[in-house]
C-alpha cells in the first residue's frame, strides 16, 4: 500500500511540474482586432440628403471633396437639377443606377449632373442619365481658370432635351460612353480625348469638338444630324466610323485625320471559311470609315 502511494505522489509531482513549465505572463504587445470598421470596408460617401443636402435648384448638392456613390436610382424633381457639383476633387460612382428626370412635361433646362465650380481631379462613371429637360451631364468651363483632369467613363446619356454629355472644360477624358436620342449633341468636348464611345439618333452633332488639341478616336456615330463635327483646329481624328447621319463628317481646316474611307453600299460576300481577304479598302491603321 505504501508503494502505491509513493508512486501516486511521484506521478502527481511530474504532472504538476509539466503544468508549471509554461510562462504565466501575457504577451507584451496588446492583442489587436482583425475586424474592419464600416469606413474601412466602404470608405466612400453614399449620396443622400444628409451627405449632400439639396437646395432650391438641386436634389443633391456636393459641397465637399470626396468619393460619392449612389445607392439607388435618383428620380428628378420639377425645376431642380439632379446632382450639382459645387466642389473640386469630387468622384461620383453612379454604381449602375440611373439619374432620371421628373415625369410629365419638361420645364426649363435642368441637368442630371451639373458642375458650377472649376473642377479638378473629378470623375463621373458607371450609370445612366436620362430624360432631363437640360443635359444629361453638363460640365462647362465656368471661368478663365480652366478645369482639368476630369474623367467621364461608362455613362449612358439617353433622351435628354439638351446634350447627352457636354464637357467643355479642358483636359477631359470621355471613354466608353453612349449617347442616344438626345435633343442636341450626343457628346461635346473641348481640349480632351473622346474614345470608344457610341452615339445614336441625336439631333445635334453626334460628337462636336469646339476647341483645339483634341483626340477623337475609335468612336461609332450613327443616324444623327452630324456624325463627327470638328469646328476647331489641331484635332487628331482616327479610327472612327460614321453611318446613316445626315452629314457624316464636318471637319474644319487645320486638323489632322486618317483617311476617310467610304464603304457605304459596298457589297461583300459571306464568309464561311477559314480565311478571307479583307474588305476595308485600306490597310491604314488610322483610317476613318463611312459605312
Amino acid at each position: 500500500m505504501r508503494s502505491v502511494c509513493l508512486v501516486g505522489v511521484f506521478a502527481l509531482s511530474v504532472v504538476c511540474g509539466v503544468l508549471r513549465a509554461g510562462p504565466l505572463e501575457p504577451p507584451g504587445a496588446p492583442v489587436a482586432s482583425t475586424m474592419k470598421t464600416i469606413d474601412q470596408v466602404e470608405p466612400r460617401i453614399p449620396l443622400s440628403a444628409e451627405t449632400a443636402p439639396g437646395d432650391s435648384t438641386s436634389i443633391y448638392r456636393i459641397t465637399s471633396p470626396g468619393s460619392y456613390y449612389l445607392t439607388e436610382d435618383l428620380i428628378g424633381v420639377v425645376n431642380k437639377h439632379g446632382i450639382v457639383i459645387d466642389a473640386p476633387r469630387v468622384s461620383i460612382d453612379l454604381n449602375g443606377f440611373a439619374i432620371v428626370g421628373p415625369s410629365g412635361p419638361r420645364q426649363g433646362a435642368f441637368d442630371g449632373i451639373r458642375s458650377v465650380v472649376v473642377m479638378r481631379g473629378c470623375s463621373i462613371r458607371n450609370g445612366s442619365v436620362r430624360d432631363w429637360s437640360g443635359s444629361g451631364v453638363n460640365v462647362p468651363q465656368v471661368s478663365q481658370s480652366n478645369s482639368d483632369a476630369i474623367l467621364v467613363t461608362d455613362v449612358a446619356a439617353i433622351s435628354n432635351t439638351g446634350r447627352g454629355i457636354g464637357v467643355t472644360a479642358n483636359s477631359t477624358i470621355i471613354r466608353g460612353c453612349s449617347a442616344a436620342f438626345n435633343g442636341q449633341d450626343g457628346i461635346r468636348a473641348t481640349q480632351s480625348i473622346v474614345t470608344d464611345c457610341v452615339t445614336f439618333r441625336n439631333d445635334g452633332a453626334a460628337i462636336a469638338i469646339e476647341a483645339s488639341d483634341c483626340r477623337v478616336e475609335g468612336n461609332l456615330c450613327h443616324k444623327s444630324d452630324n456624325g463627327i463635327r470638328v469646328t476647331g483646329s489641331g484635332n487628331v481624328i482616327t479610327g472612327n466610323k460614321c453611318s446613316g447621319n445626315t452629314v457624316n463628317w464636318v471637319i474644319f481646316g487645320g486638323n489632322f485625320y486618317g483617311p476617310i474611307i467610304n464603304r457605304a453600299g459596298v457589297a461583300t460576300a459571306s464568309v464561311v471559311v477559314d480565311a478571307a481577304a479583307g474588305t476595308l479598302g485600306t490597310t491604314d491603321p488610322h483610317a476613318n470609315f463611312t459605312h
